[in-house]
């Protein structure tokens, strides 16, 4: 499917002492209604290129990831499909001017899969690893001197359980495969996270475990290894009940910086809080920073600002201690060198057309600013729809200066999609007909013009098979409403009008 969803929620330019920056919020679709999300960023010389994942299976589709060229300002230069899945995060990098993604091919095959790209998306070599019936996944990717490296989960199925061993595939730059090793055969269940530092002799890695299944005790580790799969030291963190990834990053040339969840557990506090484990190295436990206040938050990604701290994303419920059933809110935070938390800040959409669910990654822009993706649950067009959101934010976090820590997002624009951009809707507001019109060099192709109530209702559907296509609204009361043009099941347009009476 393609389809691009692109609105402006707010753009302006922020001034941080002798720092300027640009800010905007935007959302854009490329698979018509599938969940999607923005999991992977990266900036290049003239803006920034953001990976977008997807489930494979969606409307049988083979369309697996799209890869996006976001201009500085946030524009979209162009979108391009793949046909395997990208890894959720840690899949993608950029050295050299080429585009290196690592990821696993479609079901029923699962193999790991490692695409090299030019600047422009186009492929420039494909290769695929392992065996089908090995059902491989995930891997993450690092580049160190002339070696790429994978690291990934390879299920044995035992019983039919997904018992995930970890896998790493050392390979030349252009992609010819040199070796293949495991680690962790003792236990059930091992699921890589991250590589966290690549030399053309030795790796750090992360990943979570559980010695014997999987109901309560999680376990998390940072480990070092050469390069020819002999361990040198690993550092076990705290059992844990949550079961989300554990995250490492290097923030200067001695510390590292772990996520995972802490055992620590007060009155009208979660259980398992998000804490820093700061180590050396060596692999020594050096300090901790717990996220002790009464929200429910996730870190899913950290960032290092190399000697000068580290920034994090993920999600966090404001109201959770009072209504858990709360709206999340994007979160994001910024702690200094010396380990100070510096600021938080949470986006949300008062106006709920646009709930946030998470930020899955956050990196600092040349600017001095920062930029996060995540998902957003879009309600714009009365279809529940999860479509990727970028965020981009000056030096302190804020999408407009002087912020404070929960931001209300509320001044959206009508949707724009790239593919239908053309179809004008009018008159607007309306009172007794509306009309769509189309392009001159529009191709037909079973098209039809929707008329949807508020709640994504369809009230009406006509045939377009005309320039102009005429909707009566005699019948139709006062209020809000959405015309929808679609080709198949696929949506090229959606325009909000107001029926007056």
């Amino acid at each position: 499917m393609k389809k691009i969803l692109l609105f402006i929620c707010t753009i302006a330019i922020a001034f941080q002492g002798n720092t300027q920056a640009i800010t905007f919020s935007k959302v854009y679709s490329n698979f018509d209604l599938n969940s999607e999300t923005a999991a992977d960023i990266h900036e290049v010389s003239d803006g920034y290129l953001i990976v977008a994942s997807k489930d494979c299976s969606a409307q049988n589709s083979n369309t697996c990831f799209s890869l996006t060229k976001l201009t500085k300002t946030g524009d979209i230069a162009w979108v391009k499909e793949y046909d395997f899945n990208a890894s959720f995060k840690d899949g993608f990098c950029v050295d050299n001017d080429l585009i290196y993604v690592s990821g696993y091919s479609n079901t029923p095959d699962l193999q790991f899969v490692l695409c090299c790209m030019d600047l422009q998306g186009d492929i420039l070599w494909r290769k695929e690893y392992g065996q089908p019936n090995k059902h491989e996944a995930f891997p993450r990717i690092a580049i160190a001197g002339n070696h790429i490296f994978l690291f990934g989960g390879r299920d044995r199925r035992v019983n039919k359980i997904n018992e995930w061993l970890p896998i790493v595939i050392k390979t030349t730059l252009q992609g010819d495969s040199l070796a293949e090793y495991s680690f962790n055969e003792q236990y059930d269940f091992t699921s890589p996270t991250q590589i966290l530092k690549a030399t053309d002799n030795n790796l750090i890695l992360s990943y979570r475990f559980c010695p014997s299944g999987c109901l309560f005790d999680y376990e998390a580790a940072t480990m070092s290894m050469d390069t020819l799969g002999n361990m040198n030291w690993t550092t076990n963190l705290a059992l844990s009940t949550g079961s989300t990834s554990t995250v490492t990053v290097q923030i200067d040339s001695n510390i590292l910086v772990n996520k995972w969840f802490s055992n620590a557990y007060l009155p009208n506090y979660e259980s398992t809080p998000p804490t820093l484990f700061f180590m050396d190295l060596n692999g020594q436990h050096i300090g901790q920073y717990v996220f002790m206040n009464q929200t429910m938050k996730e870190i899913f990604l950290l960032q290092p600002i190399w000697g000068h701290g580290l920034v994090g994303c993920g999600n966090n419920f404001p109201d959770w201690v009072t209504q858990t059933n709360a709206p999340a809110a994007g979160w994001l935070f910024k702690m200094d060198k010396n380990r100070v938390l510096e600021w938080e800040r949470n986006y949300q959409d008062s106006a709920y057309e646009g709930e946030p669910y998470s930020f899955y990654n956050m990196i600092p822009t040349s600017d001095g600013g920062y930029i996060a993706v995540g998902s957003l649950v879009n309600r714009m067009t009365g279809v529940n729809e999860s479509h990727n959101w970028v965020l981009k934010l000056d030096s302190m976090g804020c999408l407009e200066p002087g912020c404070g820590e929960f931001n209300m997002i509320t001044k959206t624009e009508e949707a724009v999609f790239l593919k239908g951009k053309d179809i004008k809707v009018f008159p607007n507001p309306a009172d007794s007909y509306v009309k769509v019109e189309f392009p001159k060099d529009f191709s037909w192709n079973n098209t039809t013009v929707l008329l949807v109530s508020n709640t994504g209702i369809t009230l009406k559907a006509m045939v377009a098979n005309a320039q102009i296509t005429q909707i009566p609204l005699t019948d139709i009361n006062a209020g809000p409403y959405y015309i929808v043009v679609q080709q198949g099941y696929e949506t090229i347009t959606s325009k909000r009008i107001v029926v007056v009476k």
